[in-house]
């Protein structure tokens, strides 16, 4: 996210009006053995980054939006890996281990 953000920045702020969309997840604002600490970690900092980058934005650049996306649960690889790791914690400790959206279901939203 960084990253591209850096590479685009200067095409970014050169257009007239211009809006950065960052993907994070619930993640950012929940943390969960449902995903990780790792997982988390890294939507906490997607979420961080976009915040921040706004109020510089705002200051600066206020042609500028940054917005962040939180998509729910979507059950994937990353979560059935995740239910292996912690399956004899994961009922007791978040009730997110047994919902979420299928892959084609968050599709057709």
């Amino acid at each position: 996210v960084i990253d591209t953000t850096r590479a685009f920045f200067p095409m970014i702020i050169a257009q007239e009006k211009a809006t950065i969309i960052n993907i994070s997840s619930v993640a950012g604002y929940y943390s969960s053995l449902a995903t990780g600490p790792a997982y988390t970690a890294s939507k906490f900092a997607v979420r961080g980054f976009s915040e921040n980058l706004l109020v510089e934005c705002r200051q600066y650049f206020p042609h500028v939006n940054v917005l962040c996306v939180h998509p729910g649960i979507i059950k994937t690889d990353i979560l059935n890996n995740a239910r292996e790791l912690y399956l004899p914690y994961l009922d007791q400790i978040t009730e997110q281990g047994n919902k979420g959206l299928d892959i084609q279901e968050a599709k057709d939203l």
